[in-house]
């Protein structure tokens, strides 16, 4: 802008080369700065800002699984009752695809042991959905021996039931709202502090234990026992698996995301999340069926579609993903007066549901992506870690019995008792039947499975709280197997903070361009107006200027070179009033007629 002026006041030739010249390479390098700089907000119009301890920790819900769903120590000493069950109820699956349970020919012996794993798996999921496995899962009443929340006492209470078809009871634990978020400092008491007792290592030997039973495997690996159907591969890759016998100190690592909607290339929403119930807990009537609120985000958006998607082929739901429906419209749920004989519709069924079951899970990246948009915006993203000691020690064995395994002997008949908060299906021993068919005490749940942990050679005659205190009686490897603990802390008590901004928000924008055309063409907001008002004063002097008779056959054209002299007058006359009203004076003014 002050090139322009340069040029149109200088008398020298060379002086308005210099200015032209300066003015050209000016303008050039502006609008090059003007490009690069969209380019650069095109190809990074997102910052990421990283802030450490920006925002309160939140301590997550917990929720713990067996991965050996039966306890052991009920199947083995109720099994005459649990043999009677499924004999009386199910025929034990003898008219349940017959066919499949023979061996094909040239159907080699390991090919046969993995094909009936998936038809026994199918069984147990059949009654799992049909029947009330509570009974024979583990019960929070004993598998709590100790539980503790930032050193206050916790109970059974304060765990809620989840069953799974795969690990059919487990346990979560909520924290209350004012405790959900971390206090100031970390002490031995912080986060949460659980002994569990397993009840499911009483049977194996040695070498089941480290090879039949190892929780090492991986799906590509050879099965260490082909011919054994106790296989378990590790759930590591995407929950924290805890070996019995050990102790678990998890940090939990958390970070909180804000992001921000980009349609077509990540989607997120600001809009409050809506609430979905899923069925957690049943029996087998709907009386005992309980419901719990999740907020319902992109991955249960998917999960409905799958739902849908199998609901429309097959006219059922599956029980492999989360349901917010009755029992009896699961596909899998079979009537009391078709488990011994199926019919072939309800084969059909089970069929329809396997087979759209693989196709929904085939396509579950699709789904996911059809409902990114679902996703909120602001979130946040847990990890943990963990470091894994052996425990208990030889030395804490003692200091274990007695503040732990003693207080669990319980005297009481839980299967009857008036206290038992469970409704029981299986192990029903109000009914003359079952308990005719037992023949032996009714121990509650605590008293049998820690009865296990004595040797065979104890006195007989000794109670299980006596024989339990002398130590030489207590089978400190069965002890090993089926206890462990679980320390759960927050790394730290606050988060971190992950926030997306655009890369220019519109005063920035605003001040880029201004210092861009401030640097390179001397332009301001200021500059900008000053030149609207040059153009005018341009065009209303042209306007007002006297016009000229025309002279013979032609009009009188305008000299260029009294234009040049109009010109070069506006300007000085705008400049003599800038340099007046910026004067830091008062300044007097003799305006004299030439």
């Amino acid at each position: 802008m002050h090139g322009l002026g340069h040029m149109y006041q200088s008398g020298d030739l060379c002086r308005k080369a210099f200015w032209f010249v300066l003015t050209i390479a000016g303008t050039c390098a502006c609008f090059f700065h003007v490009i690069m700089t969209v380019q650069n907000y095109l190809e990074t119009p997102v910052t990421s800002i990283l802030i450490d301890d920006a925002a309160m920790a939140e301590f997550p819900d917990v929720t713990l699984c067996n991965l050996k769903p039966m306890s052991e120590s009920l199947g083995e000493y109720y099994k005459d009752v649990v043999h009677q069950h499924f004999e009386d109820n199910w025929g034990f699956f003898e008219q349940w695809w017959p066919n499949e349970r023979k061996r094909q020919v040239n159907e080699s012996r390991v090919d046969y042991q993995r094909r009936l794993r998936k038809i026994f798996e199918r069984y147990l999921q059949i009654f799992w959905v049909s029947d009330d496995s509570r009974d024979l899962g583990m019960m929070d009443k004993v598998m709590l021996l100790h539980c503790s929340f930032n050193g206050i006492p916790c109970g059974h209470k304060n765990f809620s039931l989840v069953q799974n078809y795969r690990y059919w009871n487990c346990y979560t634990f909520s924290p209350s709202p004012q405790f959900r978020f971390a206090s100031s400092g970390h002490t031995e008491d912080t986060g949460l502090n659980l002994i569990l007792y397993t009840d499911s290592n009483f049977h194996e030997s040695i070498y089941d234990q480290f090879a039949a039973y190892s929780r090492q495997k991986f799906d590509e690996e050879e099965m260490t026992h082909p011919y054994s159907l106790k296989e378990y591969i590790t759930t590591a890759s995407i929950y924290n698996d805890v070996q019995n016998g050990k102790s678990a100190l998890v940090h939990v690592d958390q970070m909180q995301y804000v992001t921000l909607n980009q349609p077509g290339e990540r989607q997120c929403t600001n809009d409050p999340q809506e609430i979905i119930e899923y069925t957690t807990s049943f029996g087998h009537n709907p009386s005992t069926e309980r419901k719990r609120r999740y907020t319902k985000t992109d991955r249960e958006f998917a999960v409905e579609a799958k739902q849908q998607f199998v609901f429309d082929n097959c006219g059922c739901y599956s029980h492999h993903f989360p349901f917010h429906v009755n029992l009896t419209q699961l596909c899998y749920f079979v009537p009391l007066a078709l488990r011994r004989h199926p019919s072939k519709k309800l084969l059909d069924r089970v069929a329809c549901h396997d087979e759209h079951l693989r196709i929904a899970e085939e396509n579950s990246y699709n789904f996911i992506q059809d409902y990114l948009k679902y996703k909120p915006c602001e979130y946040r993203k847990f990890t943990t870690f963990k470091t894994i000691s052996t425990w208990p020690r030889s030395d804490e064995h003692i200091d274990f019995v007695n503040e732990f395994l003693i207080p669990k002997m319980q005297s009481g008949k839980e299967f009857i008792g008036k206290g038992d908060a469970h409704v029981h299906h299986i192990f029903n021993f109000t009914n003359e039947n079952s308990a005719a068919l037992l023949n032996k005490p009714i121990l509650s749940h605590e008293e049998l499975a820690l009865s296990r942990l004595l040797n065979q050679d104890c006195h007989p005659n000794k109670s299980a709280e006596d024989s339990i205190r002398d130590m030489w009686c207590l089978d400190k490897e069965k002890m090993a197997y089926n206890v462990l603990q679980v320390i759960i802390r927050l790394t730290s008590p606050a988060a971190a903070k992950y926030e997306e901004k655009f890369s220019y928000e519109w005063p920035e924008a605003l001040s880029e361009i201004g210092g861009i055309f401030g640097l390179w063409v001397g332009m301001s907001l200021l500059t900008f107006f000053e030149f609207i008002e040059l153009f005018y004063v341009m065009v209303v002097s042209r306007d007002s200027r006297p016009q000229q008779q025309p002279s013979g056959d032609r009009e009188s054209l305008p000299n260029s070179s009294s234009m040049q002299h109009q010109m070069e007058l506006l300007l000085s006359r705008l400049m003599e009033e800038e340099t007046i009203r910026r004067a830091p004076g008062p300044v007097q003014m003799t305006a004299g007629r030439r």
